[in-house]
């Protein structure tokens, strides 16, 4: 059996980022699921990559790791892109949303940037755990749902670990399947198809080790 790796803190370095590609929201035949009680068919699906670069993250009780990762919008609203694109939590009025993080980290000195590749990663309740692989490498997949009402009020649920993400391209558009619960008991699964937004850069650190995807209180949108 695999263990899980919970890492140490939530990290404050900053680490390179890149990005491409369209922003206009792509076809989401397949998409389907449950968020905060109500019927989800998502408007937009929307992505971004980011890596460390030749500067490892520096994980506080862990020491340099070398980092690859992606992460989804999932939105029934279409701005997805302006939702990742922004580090403070933004919740729509009245809308739902699916965030999933997907990434490699290596801790073999010299702590290089992997190489996040096509696979099915299994998603934890956690964004501070990571599964280990045969190679040494770590990997990591979290996701959370949220469905603010109209006075954009709405608690963010995590993932229930036991979900999965399979990625079968991660070059632009990022397109795979995933199967994920949360712990409210909203769920969402089918087949995606992610356009890469223009012009959104990430701290990888932060993103994808961190502890948390983005920083409350939400700004609200109406």
């Amino acid at each position: 059996m695999r263990k899980l790796i919970p890492f140490a803190s939530a990290l404050i370095v900053a680490c390179g980022s890149s990005s491409s590609s369209s922003p206009s929201p792509p076809p989401t035949a397949g998409l389907t699921g449950t968020i905060g009680g109500r019927p989800f068919t998502p408007v937009a699906v929307q992505a971004i990559t980011a890596g460390s670069g030749s500067s490892p993250c520096n994980l506080p009780g862990v020491g340099a790791l070398g980092v690859s990762a992606m992460e989804l919008a999932i939105t029934s609203y279409a701005d997805a892109c302006g939702t990742l694109a922004s580090t403070q939590c933004v919740h729509h009025a009245n809308s739902q949303a699916v965030t999933v993080i997907v990434a490699k980290a290596n801790p073999l000195p010299p702590a290089s940037q992997p190489t996040l590749t096509p696979g099915t990663y299994a998603v934890q309740s956690t964004i501070t755990s990571a599964v280990p692989e045969s190679s040494g490498l770590l990997d990591v997949a979290y996701a959370e749902a949220v469905a603010p009402d109209p006075s954009c009020v709405g608690t963010t649920h995590p993932s229930k670990a036991g979900g999965t993400v399979r990625l079968d391209s991660v070059t632009g558009p990022i397109t795979g399947h995933l199967s994920i619960t949360f712990d409210d008991g909203s769920s969402i699964s089918g087949d995606f198809s992610a356009p890469i937004c223009s012009s959104v850069t990430a701290d990888v650190c932060v993103r994808a080790l961190g502890g948390a995807l983005c920083t409350l209180p939400a700004a609200c949108v109406q």
